[in-house]
């Protein structure tokens, strides 16, 4: 879309110049549901040439494949964001858990010196608690009743934060033995791999949120990925849609072992409901080269 914003029968006419066979009835129902701009996302890898500007697609693509697209990304999307907040509160409920019995006489302990790092402790109220305490009816509720208090202990805070902000306080734990025993609940022994991990599932969570196109996400992770035998070929870079796939079953095994085989399951009988085309399209971005 140029610098001029466009009707629904000129965006019609646009993707029917470009060789894009369709109903019109159906597109423009289209059009109004999903809009022009977010269809593209999904109609520029049948492009001929993408990124040439041109715009021309190519023989044989019609809506339904286009459409077709984006219906496996708006599924996918449901599917793996139900199965990131399973693991980001089982990730959740073990640091709390664990760092609240291993500093049982200091129930605020993700903001003591002592336990964890400075930088941390001295930005962890302007970053995070403030936030907390004025959206959240717990805290403000506990700030009421314990006046003296600078915080609400771990198992009330802590689940505020978001799973960026969990991953970042698990690094900032002094411990490492504590951190290797919250990574070993996972069957992962290296906190520097543990990390590389959650912080490529943050991302992908994130996406998912937001409703990011996913068919051709890329998370960027560093340090190595060993414990993983299928993703063991990386160290650091990008990894596509089927390695942070196999990452999240695998801690998705860990977890509820039965719903790791399951999620690879349903991802599967999404590639094969599409069509020819489109599932060529999805080979090439996601990694999974045999569906």
């Amino acid at each position: 879309m140029g610098a001029k914003a466009t009707t629904i029968e000129e965006q019609i006419a646009l993707l029917q110049g470009r060789g894009m066979q369709l109903d019109e009835s159906q597109a423009r129902q289209v059009l109004l549901d999903i809009g022009y701009y977010r269809l593209g996302f999904y109609s520029y890898p049948f492009e001929v040439h993408p990124g040439d500007g041109t715009h021309r697609y190519r023989a044989g693509t019609d809506m339904e494949s286009v459409l077709g697209l984006y219906h496996f990304d708006f599924r996918l999307r449901t599917l793996l964001h139900e199965v990131l907040l399973k693991i980001e509160l089982n990730f959740r409920t073990k640091v709390i858990y664990e760092g609240s019995n291993a500093y049982r006489d200091a129930p605020c302990w993700f903001c003591d010196e002592r336990y964890m790092s400075v930088d941390y402790t001295e930005s962890f109220e302007r970053k995070s608690y403030m936030r907390i305490k004025n959206k959240q009816e717990v805290i403000r509720r506990h700030h009421e009743r314990h006046r003296g208090q600078r915080y609400a202990p771990a198992w009330k805070t802590l689940e505020f934060l978001t799973f960026g902000e969990m991953i970042q306080l698990y690094e900032k734990i002094l411990d490492t033995e504590l951190k290797r025993k919250i990574a070993r609940y996972y069957s992962i022994s290296h906190v520097g791999e543990f990390v590389s991990f959650l912080k490529a599932l943050r991302d992908l969570r994130n996406a998912c949120a937001h409703g990011q196109v996913l068919f051709d996400f890329r998370a960027a992770v560093r340090g190595r990925l060993g414990s993983i035998p299928t993703a063991c070929h990386e160290r650091g870079g990008v990894l596509h849609l089927r390695r942070l796939v196999e990452i999240l079953s695998f801690f998705l095994r860990q977890i509820y072992s039965p719903m790791g085989a399951k999620l690879e399951e349903e991802i599967t009988s999404f590639f094969r409901s599409q069509n020819t085309l489109t599932r060529e399209i999805l080979r090439t971005s996601t990694g999974y080269r045999e569906v």
